[in-house]
């Protein structure tokens, strides 16, 4: 699957990573969309908000889209995304 991190200012890179396994209780979901937020617009631009400076590569995104059927995607914790995701979906 791939993943795209900030690893500095304005500089978003690609990665390969491993699929996941679910273990008890949780779920894999194939992420389909993720909305960006103004605290990941200050992490691009600037590298840092506040006193966080960026110290290590950063997924950004929230506000996922997702399907629960899938052949790669996340690792999502059922009783944390109950509260975002529709019934069908957990």
């Amino acid at each position: 699957m791939k993943s795209v991190r900030l690893h500095g200012t304005g500089d978003l890179q690609i990665h390969d990573e491993s699929i996941p396994v679910a273990g008890v209780g949780e779920k894999l979901v194939r992420v389909r969309s993720v909305g960006v937020c103004g605290s990941d617009l200050h992490w691009f631009s600037e590298g840092e908000i506040g006193d966080a400076k960026l110290e290590r590569p950063l997924v950004l995104g929230m506000s996922s889209q997702a399907r629960r059927k899938m052949v790669s995607g996340v690792l999502v914790n059922k009783s944390y995304c109950k509260q975002f995701f529709p019934r069908s979906l957990l």
